[in-house]
């Protein structure tokens, strides 16, 4: 079990996932045979399967975020109906409608087809009618599909006049007040499992990489992470953990976002948002994202066949398939061993790498291709 301090403890959850904290393997040695980090012989790559969380539907990263908003839900009077919105092929949409049938709520998706990848796509309707969106149709939610733009109010005007009390959910959960706690949690988990696996070196993960959308994952991990510098007592001075967000589409001023989500997160926990929080704490990596959001590139079409061939692992080509690309990128181009070294890890000896998998392997039949012919 994982032990928080207050007031974060006191925080409300309801469980959806799993009660043991979801899995951590090593990667396969042909990764780490074929990396440049000459001082630090010991690299070891781990991932930490978000994906293997939940029992329910599309495991994956909203799981965690929707724990910790499921009371104000159950808590808010009357909740007929929980809408929220995404892209065409959004993770969170299916997480959501997975939900709302669990607590025997309709449910609404605002999708946005436009956001996605759809106008990139081999095959239109294929990526229209598979993938998490036929999903979201076996969990019989309400879909409704815009095309650029949609007037949230108006929905939610709409299912008020016929007698519906709707929750609305912002996309990814992120810019909802409770949408980092989730997260934040994740921290001392994944604290408690390198505690488990006796890692070598600074004895835990130096690094961790993982997608960057709409942002809440990021910062509930950065928030977590402090707080749990702030909780430990005594024990040597270690170099600072890297916490890298690979984004997967291209969005101004971002790093802002990540640390407004990060400040009402901690301030939920137990830190001081302002003081114990800045700008210097948000790690963008904005070179993986390819063309755009949703849109399966070159680079992460390859990080995927290689990931699925050496380690038997599918990830998902909109987030963390991206993010898995990057970090494989920034070891194999050398890149790490000069960052490790800024960051004080020069003669560690040992280097623990972590990539978590935010899940969203069920949308990958919508990026079906034409076969070819030899």
């Amino acid at each position: 079990m994982v032990q928080l301090p207050e007031p974060f403890a006191s925080i409300p959850i309801y469980q959806i996932r799993y009660p043991r904290p979801s899995p951590i393997h090593e990667f396969g040695t042909n990764l780490k045979a074929a990396t440049r980090v000459p001082n630090h012989p010991e690299l070891r790559v781990w991932m930490k399967r978000d994906d293997q969380a939940a029992p329910m539907v599309c495991c994956g990263n909203k799981y965690r975020k929707l724990e910790y908003i499921i009371p104000d839900i159950l808590s808010t009077p009357g909740v007929t109906t929980i809408v929220t919105e995404g892209g065409l092929q959004s993770n969170h949409a299916v997480q959501v409608a997975a939900v709302s049938a669990k607590l025997g709520l309709e449910c609404v998706l605002l999708l946005d087809e436009q956001a996605g990848g759809l106008d990139a796509s081999e095959n239109p309707e294929i990526f229209r009618s598979t993938g998490n969106i036929q999903i979201c149709q076996l969990l019989g939610a309400d879909i409704r599909v815009f095309s650029g733009s949609y007037d949230k109010d108006s929905v939610l005007a709409e299912l008020r006049s016929t007698g519906k009390v709707p929750y609305w959910i912002p996309m990814g959960a992120s810019m909802h007040p409770l949408g980092g706690l989730g997260y934040a949690r994740c921290a001392f988990e994944i604290a408690t499992q390198e505690e488990e696996l006796r890692l070598e070196g600074t004895g835990r993960f130096d690094y961790i990489f993982l997608p960057c959308g709409s942002g809440s994952t990021l910062a509930g991990l950065i928030a977590g992470f402090r707080l749990l510098e702030k909780s430990s007592t005594g024990g040597k001075r270690l170099p600072p953990r890297q916490i890298v967000g690979l984004t997967v589409s291209p969005k101004e001023e971002q790093e802002k976002t990540v640390l407004e989500i990060a400040r009402t997160t901690g301030g939920h926990i137990g830190l001081d948002p302002q003081s114990d929080l800045n700008l210097s704490d948000v790690r963008l990596d904005h070179r993986s994202h390819g063309t755009g959001y949703g849109i399966l590139d070159t680079d992460t079409e390859r990080s995927l066949r290689e990931i699925a061939i050496q380690n038997g692992v599918l990830m998902d080509p909109v987030y963390s398939g991206k993010a898995a690309g990057g970090m494989i990128s920034f070891l194999r181009s050398g890149e790490l061993e000069a960052d490790a070294r800024k960051w004080g890890h020069a003669g560690a000896g040992s280097l623990n790498i972590l990539v978590l998998h935010t899940g969203g392997q069920t949308v990958y039949s919508a990026y079906a291709t034409t076969p070819t012919t030899a």
